[in-house]
């Protein structure tokens, strides 16, 4: 199910952070967790997006892939 707010014939896609899988600057926080489980478990929970964090790939043609492979946009 992705999140979806229809307001007054526009249509607002929710997107959410890999701060709720990872923290960017307490390493302890997350670690070992990968970019595939943080993308896919954001798709299951019904996500369309999720901003950029340091386990995604800095390539930015890597990081389409791999967000398209779980049918997900940058946000």
């Amino acid at each position: 199910m992705t999140q979806h707010i229809q307001k007054h014939d526009q249509l607002i896609k929710v997107g959410v952070s890999p701060l709720s899988w990872v923290n960017e600057v307490l390493d302890d926080l997350g670690k070992g967790t990968t970019a595939d489980q943080c993308l896919s478990e954001a798709k299951k929970a019904g996500y369309a997006g999720v901003e950029t964090s340091k386990i995604f790939p800095s390539d930015s043609s890597e990081l389409k892939t791999l967000l398209q492979k779980h049918d997900l946009q940058l946000v």
